[in-house]
């Protein structure tokens, strides 16, 4: 079922055009850059060619921000990153910091800010497949203040099923609203 779901979000997202991801990503990230307080770390991911553009963000936002390094056993490291980082390709072919500081516990609260291919309104996400973030929450999602989805508006499906492992999402910014997942 969820492969038969990923399979879908990929095409219906891969339907929008440059200029349209485009748009709408600059619109999220308005959102976003008004949204996040002051007094938080931010974990933001770089995003790829079919997911809402996050390069902006990274020049924008004043609060420390951190990427993930993913690692072979799809554990994440979360890496802090500056205007002067420099980036390679990681694993999963997406940019990584080539260096810097590792993010530990002892840090201010975290807002996790993650990419997805389909959600519903009741906060489920649909990921790559690997885990890679619900595992990371599973360790440290005591020290997560918001866990925040950047989608478009067309990745919205009626329901996504859940496990218990899943982490759920408290936020949906889409380039049409703010969704709060009710508690």
């Amino acid at each position: 079922m969820k492969s038969q779901l990923r399979r879908q979000a990929r095409l219906v997202r891969k339907q929008l055009t440059s200029q349209e991801k485009q748009k709408k990503s600059i619109l999220i990230q308005q959102k976003v850059t008004f949204l996040l307080k002051e007094n938080v770390s931010v974990f933001l991911y770089r995003s790829c060619i079919n997911e809402v553009q996050t390069y902006a963000l990274f020049e924008k936002l004043i609060q420390p921000t951190f990427v993930p390094v993913t690692q072979k056993n799809a554990s994440m490291l979360w890496v802090k990153v500056t205007r002067d980082t420099r980036w390679k390709q990681g694993l999963y072919a997406i940019e990584e910091p080539k260096s810097g500081q590792v993010w530990t516990p002892a840090e201010s609260p975290v807002v996790v800010i993650c990419p997805l291919l389909a959600f519903d309104r009741q906060g489920h996400r649909l990921g790559q497949g690997m885990g890679c973030y619900d595992r990371w929450l599973a360790t440290y999602g005591q020290y997560v203040q918001q866990i925040i989805a950047l989608a478009f508006s067309c990745q919205e499906v009626s329901h996504i099923s859940h496990e218990k492992h899943d982490y759920p999402i408290d936020m949906i910014i889409t380039e049409d609203e703010v969704i709060q997942v009710p508690l």
